[in-house]
């Protein structure tokens, strides 16, 4: 079962919100699917339990122009929401 939620992330002075989706996979994990500026991002908790940002490592042209700040801003805002 899908869940859906609208995120709100303040990057660079300006709130903005980006649709997300729960997906469960299996009984324990959990991976949020974004869409951030037209590239499909998946959130997931690494070893640490801090959120980190994944983009298929086949999409080399939406890894180069991806803003890793504003990636890091949207953990930031997962890991306050998400706690």
């Amino acid at each position: 079962m899908e869940e859906e939620y609208e995120i709100p992330v303040v990057y660079k002075n300006q709130q903005l919100y980006f649709k997300a989706i729960v997906l469960t996979l299996g009984l324990y994990t959990k991976k949020i699917q974004m869409n951030v500026n037209g590239t499909e991002v998946l959130f997931e908790v690494d070893e640490e339990r801090a959120y980190r940002a994944y983009i298929d490592p086949t999409n080399k042209e939406a890894i180069d122009k991806a803003d890793k700040e504003l990636l890091q801003a949207i953990t930031e805002a997962l890991q306050s929401i998400m706690r």
